[in-house]
């Protein structure tokens, strides 16, 4: 499967290493229950039922919104586009948060707690035979950590409010974090 197919993972070194067990859920609702994100709007009725009724397996999802200033941490795809670094919530991750806390760390060399997390937004991603609950999780930084080459990586920080291309399905997370930088730039954080 190429790179471009495989939702949040940018390149297959870059996913977990396959002795990890994904948390693959039988319906939407038992997903994001494993997520832990009771405090977040359910996605619309219509999509749980039509991701229920379609007996894919279902699996909640972090995409990690490393915000500095204007500028957010991004890869871009092989096959075009920018997505935010994130990664499937794994059966030894207590809630979502602490998924985006490892594929961050992971993905971009970055620690943040799973409290330091700030959780967005959800959307409903659907693959013939998987369901994909996408969770946005911010956390904004002052600066990038000394320690950590964004470059070889694979990661730049794309400015928020500059036109780049936008990986397919990631364009209201990307307006959700021009909205979230909106919001601190109002009350003067």
């Amino acid at each position: 499967v190429s790179s471009c197919l495989r939702p949040y993972c940018q390149q297959p070194t870059a996913c977990p290493p396959s002795g990890m067990a994904v948390a693959w859920r039988a319906t939407l609702r038992e997903a994001w229950k494993t997520a832990g994100v009771a405090a977040l709007k359910m996605p619309a009725p219509t999509e749980v039922t039509a991701a229920d009724a379609a007996g894919s397996a279902c699996v909640a999802v972090s995409v990690c919104g490393i915000r500095c200033g204007t500028r957010v941490l991004a890869f871009r795809r092989p096959c075009g586009g920018y997505t935010m670094p994130g990664g499937k919530l794994d059966e030894a991750d207590a809630c979502i948060r602490a998924c985006a806390t490892r594929e961050t760390l992971e993905e971009c060399g970055i620690e943040v707690a799973p409290a330091d997390w700030e959780l967005l937004g959800t959307s409903v991603l659907q693959m013939p035979g998987k369901t994909y609950l996408l969770v946005l999780c911010a956390k904004v930084l002052s600066k990038l950590p000394e320690n950590v080459d964004a470059e070889s990586l694979g990661i730049e920080p794309v400015d928020l409010f500059s036109s780049f291309p936008i990986f397919k399905g990631n364009e209201e997370f990307f307006d959700k974090m021009r909205d979230h930088c909106h919001a601190a730039a109002a009350a003067g954080a």
